[in-house]
């Protein structure tokens, strides 16, 4: 096999290139959200609170040993400029390696993690999920090709069958009484399916040679990317750690129950996109104008897509929590709700994010990244003592301060300033609080004997029509034109 042309010189077609990449990311996300919404429903029912904390457990140490997993490589080949052959297999060959390596790791950690936690079903779930460290780095080469052309019309269907997979398996042995080894299963089978399609979408054959220069290259950025990645990881699992320490399993898989609701906009919308807006703003750092105008862009749209998702949500989570995932899960009503803040600045840091590491800040975001460990740590073992509530607050309080050191990034690194923030974020968090309103009236008028399920259905169509007439006739287009007139002079001549 021959890999597909490398069309990635020169920046006049990046617009193009972008907006379908977008296009074809959301429409992968859309179906894959709609079928990882179903099984997760599905499994909520079938499975207890326990068998989510189990995995989680177990998430957690491979996590950790994932972050070496492909030591910044691939994201190399998309941020570099010019890459040859030797480049693309010295990747290739040394994140293939370490997958190997992390495995045995993964294997030899399953015993002293089963010991800390006080909880023996991890240590046979993360010696059979230690296959997974190798499917994903085979995997990754591949992927961060098609990214660097913003080739993402060749992703989608890894994207999909690899959540249909999982649910087949995860259900099919759900059913069949395998509690939480249906999600170790589950995620395996995922992982080869995703291996196999997206290694014959990107036509990539490796060279049987590694030379060292090519990938010290590539290391030179890798390096801290994969420092930066690991603390941002750290930071976002540290909270499991402790909880899982300090609290029953019961409520570590309540607790991360919450998080990935909260964080589905995130997940499904946003975080999509970061490959994407990745690529752009690579191949964009060197015009200023046009980095500030996209960057705005980007905001405006992800949080106009997912800050009404985190309204109704927080609005509509007392009752709709209990009647779609089953009344075992009553006690996850408060965590989601506090949560939804950390929700909403996930969506915001994103493409912040990415702007970072696209105009080569990786060196701030690694700072960032150990105040955001500091605080979240710190945060979370001050508030165990007083139950998971309190570790909501905390872990809330710790985003909000680290998104807002993040902000001055951007300032920083191509002139956008608080301003234009303003700008870019007015016009949804106006018609945000405009839904909520609409959705709360709409569900304060229902009669008192209308099912729950019914009441929460209503209530959030209210509020989503109510937002919609907001995005096509509101001042969304007015707010457009704003960030164009501050981030690039040349907008009002070019509009």
């Amino acid at each position: 096999m021959t890999e597909a042309p490398d069309e990635t010189t020169g920046t006049d077609d990046i617009a193009g290139r972008t907006k379908r990449g977008l296009l074809w990311r959301f429409a992968a996300q859309g179906v894959s959200g709609v079928i990882e919404l179903g099984v997760g429903i599905v499994l909520a029912r079938l499975l207890m609170p326990e068998d989510f904390g189990i995995m989680a457990l177990a998430y957690m140490v491979m996590g950790f040993v994932a972050m070496f997993q492909t030591i910044g490589l691939p994201q190399a080949l998309v941020q570099r400029e010019v890459i040859d052959e030797d480049h693309k297999a010295a990747a290739f060959w040394t994140t293939l390696l370490m997958g190997f390596v992390l495995a045995g790791v993964i294997i030899l950690l399953a015993g002293p993690a089963a010991v800390f936690f006080k909880e023996e079903a991890v240590r046979p779930v993360m010696r059979l999920m230690s296959v997974t460290m190798v499917l994903g780095a085979t995997a990754s080469v591949p992927r961060a090709l098609l990214e660097r052309r913003i080739d993402f019309k060749r992703l989608f269907w890894p994207d999909i069958v690899g959540g249909a997979v999982y649910g087949a398996v995860g259900i099919t042995m759900a059913v069949l009484g395998y509690s939480y080894w249906s999600l170790a299963w589950g995620a395996i089978a995922r992982g080869a399916a995703n291996l196999v399609l997206v290694t014959t979408m990107a036509r990539y054959a490796p060279r049987l040679t590694c030379r060292m220069q090519p990938l010290r290259d590539l290391f030179s950025f890798g390096a801290p990317v994969t420092l930066s990645s690991g603390l941002t990881w750290a930071a976002h699992n540290v909270d499991y750690f402790i909880i899982g320490r300090v609290l029953p399993t019961s409520a570590l898989g309540i607790y991360r129950k919450a998080y990935e609701w909260v964080t589905l906009p995130w997940a499904k919308v946003v975080s999509p996109t970061y490959s994407v807006l990745f690529s752009a703003f690579s191949r964009l750092q060197g015009q200023p104008e046009r980095l500030r105008y996209a960057y705005g862009r980007a905001l405006t749209g992800l949080s106009t897509v997912t800050f009404p998702i985190l309204g109704l949500l927080w609005l509509l989570a007392p009752e709709a929590v209990p009647s779609v995932f089953g009344a075992q899960w009553e006690s996850a009503i408060l965590p989601t709700r506090i949560l939804c803040g950390v929700g909403l600045l996930r969506c915001l840091g994103n493409p912040t994010g990415a702007l970072i590491k696209g105009t080569g800040y990786v060196n701030a975001e690694l700072g960032i990244n150990v105040v955001h460990l500091v605080l979240v740590a710190l945060g979370t073992w001050l508030a165990a003592p007083y139950g998971l509530v309190a570790i909501c607050w905390a872990v809330v309080a710790a985003q909000a301060l680290v998104t807002a050191v993040v902000f001055a990034i951007p300032w920083i690194a191509v002139g956008w300033t608080p301003l234009m923030f303003v700008a870019a974020l007015g016009a949804p968090l106006a018609a945000t609080a405009a839904c909520v309103a609409v959705a709360a009236t709409a569900a304060a008028l229902m009669p008192s004997a209308c099912p729950s399920l019914m009441r929460v259905t209503l209530a959030g169509l209210a509020g989503g029509a109510a937002y919609m007439l907001l995005v096509l006739y509101g001042p969304f287009r007015a707010a457009r034109t704003s960030v164009g007139l501050l981030a690039d002079p040349s907008f009002r001549r070019s509009s």
